[in-house]
Protein backbone atom coordinates (compact mmCIF):
# COMPACT_ATOMS: atom_id res chain seq x y z
CA UNK A 1 0.00 0.00 0.00
CA UNK A 2 1.56 3.14 -1.14
CA UNK A 3 1.30 6.07 1.85
CA UNK A 4 0.43 9.12 1.01
CA UNK A 5 2.98 11.94 0.97
CA UNK A 6 0.46 14.87 2.11
CA UNK A 7 2.18 15.20 5.67
CA UNK A 8 5.80 16.48 4.00
CA UNK A 9 3.74 18.58 1.87
CA UNK A 10 2.43 20.14 5.20
CA UNK A 11 5.73 20.57 6.35
CA UNK A 12 7.13 21.75 3.16
CA UNK A 13 4.67 24.27 3.41
CA UNK A 14 4.98 25.27 6.93
CA UNK A 15 9.01 25.50 6.47
CA UNK A 16 8.00 27.89 3.68
CA UNK A 17 5.71 29.93 5.59
CA UNK A 18 8.17 30.47 8.79
CA UNK A 19 10.87 31.71 6.00
CA UNK A 20 8.59 34.01 4.87
CA UNK A 21 7.24 35.38 8.34
CA UNK A 22 11.03 35.84 8.96
CA UNK A 23 11.75 37.46 6.11
CA UNK A 24 8.58 39.96 7.01
CA UNK A 25 9.48 40.29 10.44
CA UNK A 26 12.82 41.10 9.68
CA UNK A 27 12.12 43.44 6.17
CA UNK A 28 9.57 45.78 8.00
CA UNK A 29 11.04 45.60 11.67
CA UNK A 30 9.34 49.46 12.18
CA UNK A 31 5.75 47.91 11.14
CA UNK A 32 6.09 44.51 12.74
CA UNK A 33 7.93 45.53 16.02
CA UNK A 34 5.20 48.14 17.64
CA UNK A 35 2.48 45.53 17.03
CA UNK A 36 4.62 42.73 19.52
CA UNK A 37 5.88 45.49 22.10
CA UNK A 38 2.07 45.72 22.52
CA UNK A 39 1.75 41.96 23.18
CA UNK A 40 4.40 41.89 25.09
CA UNK A 41 2.33 44.12 27.89
CA UNK A 42 -0.58 42.02 27.42
CA UNK A 43 2.06 39.03 28.42
CA UNK A 44 3.14 40.99 31.33
CA UNK A 45 -0.79 41.76 32.69
CA UNK A 46 -1.32 37.74 31.98
CA UNK A 47 2.22 37.52 34.57
CA UNK A 48 0.80 39.39 36.94
CA UNK A 49 -1.32 36.35 38.22
CA UNK A 50 -4.69 34.89 38.53
CA UNK A 51 -7.60 37.44 38.69
CA UNK A 52 -10.79 37.57 37.25
CA UNK A 53 -8.74 38.69 33.82
CA UNK A 54 -7.96 34.92 33.59
CA UNK A 55 -11.39 33.61 33.33
CA UNK A 56 -11.63 36.40 30.72
CA UNK A 57 -9.02 35.21 29.14
CA UNK A 58 -10.39 31.82 28.92
CA UNK A 59 -13.52 32.83 27.21
CA UNK A 60 -11.22 34.69 24.66
CA UNK A 61 -9.15 31.64 24.00
CA UNK A 62 -12.47 29.94 23.28
CA UNK A 63 -13.37 32.58 20.80
CA UNK A 64 -10.46 32.91 18.62
CA UNK A 65 -8.85 29.39 18.63
CA UNK A 66 -12.58 27.72 17.97
CA UNK A 67 -12.88 29.40 14.53
CA UNK A 68 -10.12 28.02 12.23
CA UNK A 69 -10.80 24.24 14.07
CA UNK A 70 -14.13 24.33 13.11
CA UNK A 71 -13.41 25.72 9.42
CA UNK A 72 -10.43 22.98 9.11
CA UNK A 73 -13.28 20.30 10.33
CA UNK A 74 -16.15 21.39 7.73
CA UNK A 75 -13.42 21.63 4.88
CA UNK A 76 -13.41 17.82 5.58
CA UNK A 77 -17.47 17.93 3.80
CA UNK A 78 -15.71 19.87 0.52
CA UNK A 79 -13.79 19.03 -2.61
CA UNK A 80 -11.56 21.90 -1.14
CA UNK A 81 -9.92 20.40 1.91
CA UNK A 82 -6.65 19.85 0.76
CA UNK A 83 -6.52 23.71 -0.03
CA UNK A 84 -7.40 25.12 3.15
CA UNK A 85 -5.35 22.83 4.98
CA UNK A 86 -2.29 24.05 3.14
CA UNK A 87 -3.50 27.67 3.33
CA UNK A 88 -3.85 27.38 7.26
CA UNK A 89 -0.40 24.83 7.36
CA UNK A 90 1.46 28.30 5.26
CA UNK A 91 -0.58 30.60 7.80
CA UNK A 92 0.43 29.03 11.09
CA UNK A 93 4.31 29.07 9.35
CA UNK A 94 4.08 32.70 8.95
CA UNK A 95 2.85 33.73 11.86
CA UNK A 96 5.70 31.36 13.95
CA UNK A 97 8.43 32.49 11.79
CA UNK A 98 7.02 36.34 12.30
CA UNK A 99 6.85 35.75 16.23
CA UNK A 100 10.04 34.28 16.55
CA UNK A 101 12.02 36.66 14.81
CA UNK A 102 9.94 39.31 16.72
CA UNK A 103 10.92 37.73 19.73
CA UNK A 104 14.78 37.15 18.81
CA UNK A 105 14.85 40.72 17.68
CA UNK A 106 12.97 41.89 20.91
CA UNK A 107 14.72 39.75 23.44
CA UNK A 108 17.81 38.02 22.26
CA UNK A 109 18.24 34.66 22.14
CA UNK A 110 16.44 34.52 25.16
CA UNK A 111 13.10 35.52 22.43
CA UNK A 112 13.15 31.70 21.35
CA UNK A 113 12.76 30.61 24.91
CA UNK A 114 10.27 33.03 25.32
CA UNK A 115 8.45 32.06 21.91
CA UNK A 116 8.95 28.14 23.02
CA UNK A 117 7.18 28.86 26.11
CA UNK A 118 4.37 30.66 25.05
CA UNK A 119 3.42 27.90 22.49
CA UNK A 120 4.33 25.61 24.90
CA UNK A 121 2.29 22.80 26.32
CA UNK A 122 -0.92 23.66 24.47
CA UNK A 123 0.03 23.57 21.09
CA UNK A 124 1.09 19.67 21.44
CA UNK A 125 -2.68 19.39 21.46
CA UNK A 126 -3.60 21.99 19.13
CA UNK A 127 -1.01 20.40 16.67
CA UNK A 128 -2.72 16.62 17.41
CA UNK A 129 -5.78 18.64 16.43
CA UNK A 130 -4.34 19.27 13.21
CA UNK A 131 -2.90 16.32 12.53
CA UNK A 132 -6.04 13.61 13.18
CA UNK A 133 -8.37 16.15 10.95
CA UNK A 134 -5.56 15.90 8.01
CA UNK A 135 -5.23 12.01 8.56
CA UNK A 136 -9.60 12.60 8.38
CA UNK A 137 -9.17 13.95 5.20
CA UNK A 138 -6.36 11.83 3.40
CA UNK A 139 -9.10 8.68 4.85
CA UNK A 140 -11.88 10.45 3.20
CA UNK A 141 -9.62 11.39 0.13
CA UNK A 142 -8.47 8.09 -0.41
CA UNK A 143 -10.80 5.52 0.58
CA UNK A 144 -14.19 7.09 1.22
CA UNK A 145 -14.98 8.30 -2.55
CA UNK A 146 -18.87 8.31 -3.26
CA UNK A 147 -19.33 6.74 -0.18
CA UNK A 148 -21.64 8.49 2.13
CA UNK A 149 -20.66 9.85 5.62
CA UNK A 150 -21.75 8.49 8.54
CA UNK A 151 -23.19 10.95 11.14
CA UNK A 152 -22.36 8.99 14.58
CA UNK A 153 -18.24 8.67 12.73
CA UNK A 154 -18.73 12.49 12.74
CA UNK A 155 -19.77 13.19 15.64
CA UNK A 156 -16.74 11.01 17.15
CA UNK A 157 -14.55 13.33 15.21
CA UNK A 158 -16.61 16.44 16.55
CA UNK A 159 -16.34 14.82 19.94
CA UNK A 160 -12.36 14.03 19.65
CA UNK A 161 -11.83 17.21 18.14
CA UNK A 162 -13.47 19.37 21.40
CA UNK A 163 -11.63 17.56 24.27
CA UNK A 164 -8.34 18.07 22.78
CA UNK A 165 -8.95 22.07 21.93
CA UNK A 166 -10.89 22.13 25.81
CA UNK A 167 -7.46 20.51 26.72
CA UNK A 168 -5.86 22.80 25.07
CA UNK A 169 -7.05 25.92 26.01
CA UNK A 170 -7.67 25.41 29.71
CA UNK A 171 -3.78 25.07 29.38
CA UNK A 172 -3.52 28.18 27.52
CA UNK A 173 -5.26 30.15 29.94
CA UNK A 174 -4.31 28.52 33.32
CA UNK A 175 -0.98 26.95 32.92
CA UNK A 176 1.06 28.36 30.00
CA UNK A 177 0.79 31.53 32.21
CA UNK A 178 2.67 30.21 34.77
CA UNK A 179 5.32 28.71 32.85
CA UNK A 180 5.91 32.21 31.25
CA UNK A 181 6.11 33.74 34.77
CA UNK A 182 9.07 31.25 35.79
CA UNK A 183 10.61 31.82 32.80
CA UNK A 184 10.51 35.71 33.30
CA UNK A 185 11.85 35.09 36.81
CA UNK A 186 14.84 33.30 35.35
CA UNK A 187 15.40 35.73 32.29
Amino acid sequence: MRRSSGGRWLLLIFCAGVFGGTLLANLLPARYLPVLSGMTVDIGELLKGFSGRQNEYFVYLLKIRAFPILVLWASLFTGHGVEVFCVATLWYGVCSGAVISGAVLLFGAGGILLFLTMIFPQYLFYGMIFVYLFAKLERNRLGRQGKTVQLSEEMNVLLVITVLFLMGTLLEAYLNPILLRKISMVA
